[in-house]
């Protein structure tokens, strides 16, 4: 019996493999025993096994991989804070040059891993939800994180690629004729699955160094979506529930990403506790040319020589060929070095949250206090101004130096702020069409209730 069970978690879990090469993400005729409840979520170890090993998929591909498939590398070429180095045409190649069309094999990857992925978290919702026979915290803990995880993929969805399906059924039949959600229902449906969560989750971690999601994950992505929608004082409520959590500190800059740091609020572990983040495998070089990438020209001149997170978080490498520079904030390439997990959501930015929504709210002194909290630990003097203008430029080029390489963050505020066309000082062919990704082609061929393709593509 006990073979059978995990038999079934382990074809669940490696289902959009099997289907990601010869379908689409709607396009898959789902067998009707696939989640078989009596075997996998009416007990309490093989359903944490099942949900859990949602967070394996999420490390290896999609947005959240800190490989070269993931958006921190791509939306970091995407904009200013990277240049591409490899020789010949890779997939990072393509966003670098702005060249990212409908039928480019990245953009459908990042669709279908992530649609793929929401099936994992979809089917687990519907049978848990069936179970009778699991224990009622691990019930409601596990419930707490798929509803996180779901709000998660389809905030990144959403704000790459524009208006997207909302999808929160696991049926095929439902799921293959599916249409675009409007925008506001999407806000509210990410505020609905969140708040969920809140309910769910409890402020203790499930399991040891944070890599399973607590209520304070939940509560600092709600944080990040009131933001970006303009809610100023649900941003800054959220946010203040999880910096008043004691559990959390703002690290050393030297310390911020390792795998016991009080910074994080949620971080994915690493395939085994030796092995290194694929961000060290994927930005760090010791001789030039890089081969993959390397930090933009100019990107370290934004930072002031006394800023610790230039010294912390860049390393230089000089060679025949030129200077050259990389992001290093994570450092483990041996076991002899301190453990990192690769960090996706930390107490900074609740600091930055509730600095911006205090600016939106006129209460510039509350916004000082939290901004230079941040300052100080990276070395810096204080802050402070009566403009408003003034205040979001300079949270702007902070959250730039604080974030960089990490998920996509400086594409995201220079979208939500309005000033992605920024970037023609850096890409003259920056066009205000590629604040959206477009949708892959053969999901248009598909499904047309898609339609119409984003703008421009």
């Amino acid at each position: 019996m006990k073979k059978n069970i995990f038999f079934y978690i382990t074809f669940i879990l490696f289902l959009p493999g099997i289907f990601a090469g010869c379908t689409d993400f709607l396009d898959v005729d789902t067998p009707k025993d696939l989640m078989d409840q009596e075997m996998v979520f009416n007990d309490d170890a093989t359903a944490v096994s099942a949900v859990t090993n949602i967070y394996t998929l999420l490390r290896n591909s999609g947005f959240l991989a800190g490989n070269n498939s993931g958006i921190g590398l791509l939306m970091g070429c995407y904009t200013d804070e990277l240049q591409v180095t490899s020789p010949g045409i890779t997939d990072q190649t393509w966003f670098y040059q702005l060249n990212v069309v409908s039928s480019n094999g990245t953009v459908k990857r990042l669709w279908d891993t992530s649609y793929q992925q929401l099936y994992q978290v979809n089917a687990a919702i519907e049978g848990l939800e069936k179970s009778q026979l699991l224990t009622i915290d691990i019930k409601e803990q596990l419930l707490g994180e798929c509803y996180f995880v779901r709000a998660l993929l389809l905030f990144y969805l959403n704000r790459t690629f524009g208006e997207v399906p909302y999808v929160i059924k696991s049926d095929y039949e439902i799921n293959k004729n599916i249409a675009r959600t409007s925008q506001s229902e999407i806000d509210r449906m990410l505020t609905a699955d969140l708040e969920t969560a809140v309910t769910l989750l409890k402020d203790q971690y499930p399991s040891s160094l944070r890599t399973r999601p607590n209520r304070s994950a939940a509560y600092l992505l709600l944080a990040r979506i009131s933001l970006y929608s303009g809610n100023w004082n649900r941003a800054l409520e959220t946010a203040k529930y999880v910096m008043d959590n004691t559990a959390y500190s703002l690290e050393n800059i030297d310390k911020v990403f390792y795998a016991d740091s009080r910074s994080t609020v949620w971080h994915l572990r690493t395939l085994n506790d030796g092995a290194s983040t694929f961000e060290v495998q994927t930005y760090f070089f010791e001789s030039v040319p890089p081969p993959n990438v390397a930090l933009a020209d100019g990107f370290i001149d934004v930072f002031s020589e006394n800023d610790l997170r230039k010294s912390e978080w860049i390393r230089q490498v000089e060679g025949a060929s030129g200077n050259y520079a990389h992001s290093y904030k994570y450092k483990r390439r041996s076991v002899a070095q301190p453990m990192e997990f690769s960090v996706v959501l930390r107490i900074e930015e609740a600091y930055f949250i509730i600095a911006e929504a205090n600016v939106r709210l006129g209460h510039y002194e509350q916004a000082a206090e939290a901004l230079n909290d941040i300052r100080n630990r990276a070395g810096l003097t204080k802050f402070f101004s009566d403009s408003t203008e003034q205040w979001l430029d300079t949270l702007l080029e902070e959250r730039r130096k604080e974030f960089f390489t990490e998920f996509g963050h400086r594409f995201y505020d220079l979208k939500r702020t309005g000033q992605l066309d920024k970037l023609q000082l850096v890409k003259p062919q920056w066009i205000s069409n590629f604040e959206k990704l477009p949708l892959p082609e053969s999901e248009l061929q598909i499904n047309p209730n898609l339609l119409p393709q984003n703008t421009g593509y």
